[in-house]
């Protein structure tokens, strides 16, 4: 089972498996205790009401039941502001700080950061900005971001175009109540 609140991306899953359908993380129209495991991956910056969508998660899983929570995070709290204003969009990342303070309800089994050495910027932004203006604005503030960061993320600048170091947190909870 897959869901997405964008009609356009379910209709870009394309495997036999998936019974994907439009659905709101807020609301889930899943029966109480309904699933084993829940899987989440760089999805929360988008959601309006994270605290809601965790409850939810936590509503429609099975006691015992697994949820695998895996996201992009600023590469340190403190720097969450500027992480927010390079990427733009009015999306804010959470810090790792928020997310585990929003799974109270869970148990953390593991935790794990990953670091996705040497990200293109602009790899990024073709593939995720259709809009040329935006795309500029925000690869001008990576090139114009603190010295702080760029050291934080082994900011390295090269025929046009910018890499930097993400890091990546997942987190595997244990529903226990």
């Amino acid at each position: 089972m897959g869901i997405d609140i964008s009609l356009d991306m379910i209709s870009k899953i394309d495997n036999p498996n998936i019974d994907a359908s439009v659905g709101d993380a807020h609301n889930l129209q899943f029966e109480n205790n309904t699933f084993d495991l829940i899987y989440i991956r760089n999805v929360i910056h988008y959601i309006d009401h994270p605290e809601k969508a965790i409850s939810e998660i936590h509503r429609c899983l099975k006691p015992g039941g697994y949820f695998l929570f895996s996201q992009v995070v600023p590469p340190k709290d403190s720097i969450s502001e500027e992480y927010d204003w390079l990427v733009g969009r009015n999306i804010h990342y959470p810090t790792q700080t928020e997310i585990i303070n929003w799974m109270m309800d869970f148990q953390i089994l593991n935790k794990k950061d990953y670091i996705l050495a040497g990200q293109s910027i602009m790899n990024w932004l073709n593939n995720t900005c259709k809009d040329q203006k935006e795309k500029d604005e925000i690869f001008n503030r990576h090139i114009e971001t603190s010295q702080t960061y760029k050291s934080m993320v082994n900011y390295f600048d090269s025929n046009d175009d910018v890499f930097v170091d993400i890091k990546h947190l997942m987190i595997l909870y244990q529903k226990v109540k």
